[in-house]
């Protein structure tokens, strides 16, 4: 048995189905003491029962259930957070999978190098077929993570992090009013808060991308971003003189990127007004245009004249 207990929770919403794999590949890990907490956010699928089976195959001493009215991951998370007993803490989607071996190696980690927390990287799984290994970008200086964490993509992953107990503690927790990006949020919280990280090179989980997959919501998550880095921002006037130029080009992207995501939606009044925020910060390259006219307006339909005429009379107004 190793020393530290592991405590790992798991937020759930009517993902039943995806359960019993996503507990096994915890508590077929190697390393113990280990503790699931599996934290029902107000599902009205199977899920009750579904972890009462799991209970009974693993033992209650493994697995903590508990209900919750729905609040979100966030809130699901915050209330597992409230309730966990390990010294280490990880997080698990209900609808991924731990790799073998990853709170081992993230444990060692940290008890090796004294760090804060220490992270890996991951696989994507589309629809049941494996990719290879995301290496992410924070892997290749783990000093500038507070910076790159902003701007670059792929960055650090919660799922694929283990973190000390005092550091969730410390920043609070997960910030409920965001329903989508509340991970990224919280890692961002913890980087400015200056606690330092261990990159360890291999794949810790797998991310299943699929149709009920809560990160196919562009639109809210797009949104969240922006909503997340301005209130990081506020909070932490310092940071913007750190990122300098690099503020206002993420910012202009996450815009772009939002009326991108309201274009695949057909929600056209609202790209025009995403993309004139997007202009108004930073001018949009020639490749943006471009890609903008080569992917949107391939067949394009009256609305969509009409949207191309105004979003370019936009561009000469500010020529």
């Amino acid at each position: 048995m190793d020393s530290a207990l592991v405590s790992v929770i798991v937020p759930t919403f009517n993902r039943a189905g995806f359960l019993p794999g996503a507990i096994a590949s915890i508590l077929d890990q190697t390393y113990r003491p280990l503790e699931v907490l599996l934290i029902d956010d107000g599902s009205t699928d199977e899920t009750r029962a579904v972890a009462g089976d799991l209970q009974a195959q693993y033992g209650e001493n493994q697995i903590r259930y508990e209900y919750k009215c729905n609040g979100g991951c966030g809130s699901a998370l915050n209330f597992g957070m409230e309730r966990a007993l390990g010294s280490y803490v990880g997080m698990l989607a209900a609808d991924d999978l731990f790799l073998d071996g990853n709170i081992k190696a993230l444990v060692s980690k940290i008890e090796v190098t004294g760090c804060d927390f220490a992270f890996g990287g991951w696989i994507h799984d589309v629809n049941g077929v494996r990719g290879e290994f995301v290496k992410p970008i924070g892997a290749n200086c783990p000093d500038q993570l507070v910076l790159d964490h902003f701007t670059s993509n792929p960055n650090f992953s919660l799922l694929s992090t283990l973190f000390r107990r005092e550091c969730i503690l410390s920043v609070g927790g997960f910030d409920e009013s965001l329903q989508w990006n509340e991970d990224s949020d919280f890692l961002q919280r913890i980087l400015v808060a200056g606690f330092k990280g261990e990159y360890v090179d291999r794949a810790m989980f797998v991310w299943r991308l699929h149709a009920g997959g809560k990160s196919r919501n562009r639109v809210g998550l797009r949104s969240c971003q922006i909503q997340s880095l301005q209130n990081i921002i506020e909070e932490h006037p310092e940071l913007r003189l750190r990122l300098g130029e690099r503020y206002p080009r993420t910012m202009a992207e996450l815009w772009w990127l939002l009326g991108d995501a309201y274009g695949s939606e057909g929600v056209w009044g609202s790209v025009l007004e995403a993309w004139k925020q997007s202009a108004s910060i930073c001018r949009p390259s020639l490749f943006r245009r471009l890609r903008f006219w080569s992917v949107r307006f391939i067949g394009i339909d009256p609305a969509q004249s009409l949207f191309l005429i105004r979003f370019l009379s936009l561009l000469k107004s500010q020529d």
